[in-house]
């Protein structure tokens, strides 16, 4: 039997936007992707890089993109990826992606965050980002978290030492690049837009859900990623399923 992904609750404050933006922002399905407010299409990760949008209705591709990886929120006219530098692993760019054609429209960053944070999938980080339309620009949620992830067991001064955590908000400016920090702290449910949210949705007499395929999880090899398939099925009857990019696979720990 398939394993569900799980569910990402965030449960805070009311939010920086306004409830008019969250109106008009894109709902994340099964922490892979995000339905567009108008539930015609859902972004998500392709399966052979960069991001993809699928037609509800019938699962087929109605563009890609190939300058961002990573998804980091939706609204009815722009999809945000983003991309980690792949020498600096606390920095990373946002990309603004027309959400009915699929072109770029602008890029931003880089984002540079705290030394010991890093954005890809490592042991012992954690790291979240959301991107929420603010006029012509955008503003980024990021957290990350660090902890002990060695091998022995530690004791509680390695344990406390290693632990680390930040959550910060940007401004974006995509028609000069520009990134300004925002003085206004940083609450989880500024973190909503990003694609998390339960294992399954409702949308337009669907039921979307991801799955991860666990006869994929034998002995981990570096640089390949887990087999996710996105479906949607209506009165528990499959009407199409589509492969989508999964988690990167970890190499061992030493």
């Amino acid at each position: 039997m398939l394993r569900s992904f799980a569910l990402l609750t965030l449960l805070a404050p009311a939010p920086l936007f306004a409830a008019d933006d969250a109106a008009k922002a894109g709902t994340p399905v099964a922490g892979v992707g995000i339905v567009s407010p108008d539930a015609k299409l859902v972004f998500v990760p392709a399966k052979g890089g960069g991001i993809e949008a699928l037609d509800v209705a019938t699962g087929k591709p109605v563009w890609k993109s190939t300058d961002a990886p990573k998804l980091a929120g939706a609204d009815a006219n722009r999809v945000y990826g983003w991309v980690p530098n792949a020498k600096k692993a606390n920095e990373f760019t946002v990309v603004a992606i027309d959400a009915a054609t699929g072109k770029t429209l602008g890029k931003a960053g880089p984002i540079l965050l705290p030394e010991w944070v890093v954005t890809e999938k490592a042991y012992g980080r954690t790291f979240l980002t959301a991107v929420r339309a603010d006029g012509d620009g955008a503003i980024v949620a990021w957290t990350a978290s660090a902890f002990y992830a060695g091998g022995a067991r530690p004791t509680p001064q390695m344990e406390a030492a290693a632990r680390k955590e930040d959550g910060r908000l940007v401004k974006l400016d995509f028609a000069t690049g520009k990134v300004t920090p925002m003085k206004e702290k940083l609450q989880l449910a500024d973190l909503k837009y990003a694609p998390a949210g339960s294992t399954s949705l409702s949308v337009a007499g669907l039921t979307l859900e991801a799955k991860e395929d666990p006869n994929d999880f034998g002995p981990p090899r570096e640089g390949r990623h887990t087999i996710v398939t996105l479906s949607a099925q209506r009165n528990n009857r499959l009407v199409w399923s589509r492969e989508i990019a999964g988690n990167p696979h970890l190499p061992p720990l030493p």
